[in-house]
């Protein structure tokens, strides 16, 4: 279909060209009688496809003595004559000489044409389409003006993609031409569903232009069915559908799919609402321009998205900059909420969770003295970091740090500091009651001593700190472990190795049921207390009556990640269905929002911070996490 469309495009471009007499007028330099009979016999070579011949007979026309009265036409004439020859470059050249020495020529609209064509046959589709929708506008002749508008709505109908014409928009400012694009525009948005595109699109352009000759076209397309489909206020969701982090993606997104089949089917009183689902492909690049393109709709009132923490960071910027209310569901960094007030944080933040954490171990288990063990890396940081401020803000105390990169398959050096600074302390709280100048004692030289005398006392040949089976740390009361899940195979039986007797605390990370799997682990990570952002009782009839629904309509039994898009949709729905009708309103709503149940647990957005502050205690207790009431 192109190519006879192409085929077509081009013969009747070259109607217009073709159609020069020998007999027209041109401006007058210096009369030449023999420039009339050259010019003459050119144009019939030209008209007899003679255009070697034709090309000759022009180019004699300007030599040396070129300043005659066939001057202008015969440039024009050679341009043309060069373009059927296929030479692209020679006519190119012509034509600007023409446009340069001679640009009040009557002939510039046919050497305006003609410049479409070429840069049509050189495959330039931008630059050919500009060409011709100048001539809408500014051509004197009638002829060309119409002829350029036929030709531009075939490019722009059959050739251009909607972003092409998206880069094109800022190079065409002129009425007539701009009302051509914007029509063939919205056609293409349309086709794409992307109807609030084309709604903006066309109602800007009517504003702009009420008198614009296309303006009873651009109505017409108004009435398409598609706006009248597309009264419901929307919420634009983007997720990694594909790429690295495509199986929690499409996890989360089935959950958005069953929230909005379950409220279409009951929207109670609620203004219909329409999720417009976009893939970041797991690219901060791809979910940027995903989200400028659905921010252009005015009727995208709220935006949730991502997974990876950068990406949603990106976009929660690009949210705030538009003023459009943001729900992040799954990232906990520190700091995201303070982009801006437009952004709302669902999942607990690692200071909200480590600070919980904290207080519980110093407040309800009256714990005092704790080490932490670590990634080196910002999940292991942030934790470390506020769970330790919170012991300091609260009177307890942090023995000592202790990092790792990789796998901690060998933490030996790690957990022997440990122990040497918990005998340490011991050592020292024992001795500083009974010396009034404890403080100016070597500490040294006393550990060394007590060391000595515990090995010769026991007949040992190894330090207390080495000979973990004899000597165990009592007096550690807490260990925080803020660890992966892959990693406490690893840290917690060597926790145990090492002799330390302390209460492990643990991050979300360790909230991972497979652990029951290995009855081997359970031995060392019984009792175990974590922070986690979530809970969901599975034996409650409310989770089983969800869980039964959603395998009936999903396939698939709903795990953490279709439970968090299941209720980061549903808070939406929630607020949109208490009266938001606009970006502002909407907002306020979330701002103001309180308390919400969702299947993964409760939520509270902080009004001050916008991050949900509900933190969930869960021990590892007979094979289950048991919440801590």
């Amino acid at each position: 279909m192109k190519t006879i469309i192409k085929t077509v495009l081009m013969w009747a471009g070259l109607a217009v060209l073709i159609q020069v007499s020998a007999a027209q007028a041109q401006e007058t330099i210096m009369y030449s009688a023999n420039a009339d009979a050259v010019f003459e016999n050119g144009v019939i070579l030209y008209n007899n496809g003679k255009y070697a011949e034709a090309y000759e007979a022009f180019s004699r026309l300007l030599g040396q003595n070129r300043w005659h009265q066939r001057l202008t036409a015969a440039l024009l004439m050679r341009a043309k004559t060069s373009y059927m020859l296929k030479s692209y470059k020679g006519a190119e050249e012509d034509i600007r000489e023409l446009a340069k020495v001679f640009p009040e020529s009557k002939y510039i609209d046919d050497a305006q044409i003609l410049m479409g064509l070429i840069h049509f046959q050189r495959r330039d589709l931008l630059n050919a389409t500009r060409s011709f929708l100048l001539t809408v506008d500014f051509a004197k002749d009638q002829r060309i003006r119409d002829k350029g508008e036929a030709i531009s709505r075939i490019l722009l109908d059959d050739y251009l993609t909607a972003d092409m014409m998206e880069r094109l928009q800022p190079q065409i400012t002129s009425p007539n031409a701009k009302g051509l694009l914007v029509l063939s525009e919205a056609r293409k948005y349309l086709q794409d569903e992307q109807v609030g595109e084309a709604r903006l699109l066309i109602d800007n352009y009517i504003a702009e232009w009420p008198g614009s000759r296309y303006r009873s076209e651009l109505l017409e397309l108004r009435k398409d069915d598609s706006f009248a489909r597309d009264q419901a206020l929307k919420v634009g969701v983007v997720l990694p559908l594909s790429g690295e982090l495509s199986i929690e993606g499409q996890a989360m997104y089935r959950g958005v799919r069953f929230a909005e089949e379950l409220h279409k089917k009951n929207p109670g009183d609620a203004q219909r609402v329409e999720l417009i689902v976009r893939d970041s492909e797991s690219s901060m690049i791809k979910a940027v321009k995903e989200t400028h393109q659905l921010l252009k709709d005015r009727r995208v009132l709220g935006l949730i998205g991502e997974l990876d923490a950068m990406i949603t960071a990106g976009l929660a910027g690009i949210a705030e900059a538009e003023s459009v209310p943001f729900v992040a569901p799954a990232t906990a960094e520190n700091g995201l909420a303070t982009i801006g007030d437009h952004v709302f944080q669902i999942t607990p933040d690692y200071e909200t969770q480590a600070r919980d954490l904290a207080r519980f171990a110093i407040d309800s288990l009256h714990f005092h003295t704790f080490v932490t063990i670590a990634p080196q890396d910002e999940y292991g940081r942030q934790m470390v970091d506020a769970f330790s401020a919170e012991v300091d803000r609260l009177g307890g105390e942090i023995l000592t740090q202790r990092w790792y990169y990789g796998v901690p398959e060998n933490l030996g050096r790690q957990f022997k500091l440990i122990r040497e600074v918990a005998f340490r302390r011991g050592l020292e709280d024992t001795l500083r009651p009974k010396y009034e100048n404890f403080a100016q004692l070597d500490k040294d030289s006393l550990w060394r001593a007590f060391n000595y005398q515990m090995m010769t006392e026991n007949n040992l040949d190894e330090s207390m700190v080495d000979l973990s089976s004899h000597f165990p740390v009592r007096n550690i009361d807490g260990v925080f472990l803020p660890i992966y899940s892959e990693d406490v195979k690893y840290v917690a039986r060597q926790l145990s190795y090492y002799n330390i007797n302390s209460q492990i605390l643990g991050g979300e990370k360790w909230y991972n049921e497979e652990f029951f799997k290995d009855r081997d682990l359970m031995r060392y990570i019984q009792g175990a207390i974590i922070a986690s952002s979530y809970y969901t009782d599975k034996e409650s009839a409310t989770y089983k009556t969800f869980r039964d629904q959603f395998r009936l309509s999903e396939g698939v039994t709903p795990e953490k990640w279709e439970m968090l898009g299941y209720d980061a949709v549903n808070l939406m729905y929630g607020a949109l269905a208490s009266g938001a009708s606009d970006r502002s309103s909407l907002q306020n709503k979330l701002s103001n929002y309180g308390y919400f149940q969702g299947m993964r647990g409760v939520y509270e957005l902080s009004w001050q911070s916008r991050i949900n502050d509900v933190v969930y205690l869960l021990q590892i207790e007979s094979m289950r996490f048991r919440k801590i009431e």
